[in-house]
Protein backbone atom coordinates (compact mmCIF):
# COMPACT_ATOMS: atom_id res chain seq x y z
CA UNK A 1 0.00 0.00 0.00
CA UNK A 2 2.70 2.40 0.92
CA UNK A 3 4.28 2.12 -2.71
CA UNK A 4 1.20 2.42 -4.31
CA UNK A 5 0.29 5.83 -2.06
CA UNK A 6 3.48 6.73 -3.37
CA UNK A 7 3.25 6.35 -6.80
CA UNK A 8 -0.47 8.50 -6.46
CA UNK A 9 1.54 11.23 -4.55
CA UNK A 10 0.63 14.68 -6.76
CA UNK A 11 3.70 15.58 -5.84
CA UNK A 12 6.32 12.90 -6.74
CA UNK A 13 3.76 12.85 -10.41
CA UNK A 14 4.88 16.87 -10.67
CA UNK A 15 8.45 15.84 -9.65
CA UNK A 16 8.86 12.95 -12.53
CA UNK A 17 6.48 14.76 -15.23
CA UNK A 18 7.44 18.10 -14.65
CA UNK A 19 5.23 21.16 -15.49
CA UNK A 20 3.66 18.91 -18.06
CA UNK A 21 1.58 17.56 -15.06
CA UNK A 22 0.17 20.51 -14.75
CA UNK A 23 -0.71 21.01 -17.64
CA UNK A 24 -2.58 17.86 -18.44
CA UNK A 25 -4.21 17.70 -15.61
CA UNK A 26 -5.80 21.12 -16.57
CA UNK A 27 -6.87 20.74 -19.40
CA UNK A 28 -8.55 17.11 -18.74
CA UNK A 29 -10.12 19.06 -15.66
CA UNK A 30 -11.29 21.75 -18.05
CA UNK A 31 -12.35 19.38 -20.92
CA UNK A 32 -14.15 17.02 -18.28
CA UNK A 33 -16.39 19.73 -16.80
CA UNK A 34 -17.18 21.05 -20.26
CA UNK A 35 -18.18 17.72 -21.44
CA UNK A 36 -20.40 17.22 -18.47
CA UNK A 37 -22.07 20.54 -18.64
CA UNK A 38 -23.02 19.93 -22.46
CA UNK A 39 -24.49 16.78 -21.65
CA UNK A 40 -26.90 17.98 -18.53
CA UNK A 41 -27.65 20.86 -21.09
CA UNK A 42 -28.20 18.35 -24.20
CA UNK A 43 -30.69 15.70 -21.76
CA UNK A 44 -32.06 18.94 -20.39
CA UNK A 45 -31.79 18.48 -16.83
CA UNK A 46 -33.55 20.23 -13.78
CA UNK A 47 -31.52 20.64 -11.07
CA UNK A 48 -33.64 22.34 -8.67
CA UNK A 49 -36.06 19.45 -9.55
CA UNK A 50 -33.20 16.40 -8.59
CA UNK A 51 -32.68 18.29 -5.65
CA UNK A 52 -36.42 18.79 -4.56
CA UNK A 53 -36.68 15.33 -5.15
CA UNK A 54 -33.73 13.73 -3.07
CA UNK A 55 -35.04 16.17 -0.28
CA UNK A 56 -31.43 17.63 0.09
CA UNK A 57 -32.27 20.93 1.85
CA UNK A 58 -33.75 23.92 1.30
CA UNK A 59 -29.87 25.62 0.76
CA UNK A 60 -28.75 23.14 -1.68
CA UNK A 61 -32.51 23.22 -3.09
CA UNK A 62 -31.63 26.97 -3.32
CA UNK A 63 -27.91 26.35 -5.03
CA UNK A 64 -29.74 24.19 -7.34
CA UNK A 65 -32.13 26.85 -8.27
CA UNK A 66 -29.48 29.52 -8.95
CA UNK A 67 -26.54 27.43 -10.19
CA UNK A 68 -28.38 25.06 -11.71
CA UNK A 69 -26.44 22.57 -14.15
CA UNK A 70 -23.11 24.70 -14.16
CA UNK A 71 -22.93 24.59 -10.04
CA UNK A 72 -24.05 20.57 -10.99
CA UNK A 73 -21.05 20.26 -13.91
CA UNK A 74 -18.81 21.85 -11.38
CA UNK A 75 -19.78 19.23 -8.50
CA UNK A 76 -19.85 16.19 -10.93
CA UNK A 77 -16.43 17.54 -12.18
CA UNK A 78 -14.76 17.56 -8.39
CA UNK A 79 -16.25 14.54 -7.88
CA UNK A 80 -14.79 12.58 -11.13
CA UNK A 81 -11.46 14.41 -10.20
CA UNK A 82 -9.76 10.51 -9.11
CA UNK A 83 -10.66 9.18 -12.58
CA UNK A 84 -8.25 11.35 -14.39
CA UNK A 85 -5.13 10.34 -11.97
CA UNK A 86 -4.74 7.39 -14.21
CA UNK A 87 -5.66 9.29 -17.54
CA UNK A 88 -3.10 12.17 -16.27
CA UNK A 89 -0.31 9.33 -15.83
CA UNK A 90 -1.06 7.57 -19.31
CA UNK A 91 -1.22 10.88 -21.13
CA UNK A 92 1.95 12.26 -19.24
CA UNK A 93 4.42 9.56 -20.02
CA UNK A 94 3.54 9.94 -23.69
CA UNK A 95 3.43 13.62 -23.99
CA UNK A 96 5.50 15.30 -21.15
CA UNK A 97 8.83 15.40 -22.82
CA UNK A 98 7.32 17.49 -25.90
CA UNK A 99 5.19 19.47 -23.76
CA UNK A 100 8.19 20.33 -21.45
CA UNK A 101 10.16 21.22 -23.96
CA UNK A 102 8.01 23.72 -25.81
CA UNK A 103 7.04 25.34 -22.32
CA UNK A 104 11.19 25.36 -21.68
CA UNK A 105 11.17 27.29 -24.91
CA UNK A 106 8.50 29.64 -24.40
CA UNK A 107 9.59 30.13 -20.69
CA UNK A 108 13.34 31.30 -22.46
CA UNK A 109 11.61 33.63 -24.66
CA UNK A 110 9.18 35.46 -22.60
CA UNK A 111 12.69 35.64 -20.05
CA UNK A 112 14.56 37.39 -22.80
CA UNK A 113 11.74 39.56 -23.62
CA UNK A 114 11.44 40.45 -19.96
CA UNK A 115 15.02 40.81 -19.97
CA UNK A 116 15.02 43.17 -22.97
CA UNK A 117 11.94 45.28 -22.36
CA UNK A 118 14.23 46.09 -18.83
CA UNK A 119 16.98 47.30 -20.64
CA UNK A 120 19.05 44.20 -18.87
CA UNK A 121 21.53 42.06 -21.03
CA UNK A 122 22.61 38.37 -20.99
CA UNK A 123 25.81 39.47 -19.52
CA UNK A 124 24.51 41.63 -16.48
CA UNK A 125 22.34 38.69 -15.66
CA UNK A 126 24.27 36.83 -13.00
CA UNK A 127 24.21 32.61 -13.34
CA UNK A 128 22.81 31.06 -10.36
CA UNK A 129 24.98 29.29 -8.40
CA UNK A 130 23.91 25.69 -7.55
CA UNK A 131 25.04 23.62 -4.88
CA UNK A 132 26.67 19.96 -5.40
Amino acid sequence: PETWMKWWSFAELSVKYGIAWIVIMNVLSIAMFWIVYFGLCFMSVDVGKIAREYNLGSDIVSLADAGGRFALAFALNRVAAPARIPIGVVLCSIWATRINTKLSMFYSRIRKAWNKFRGVTEMEIAPVKQDD
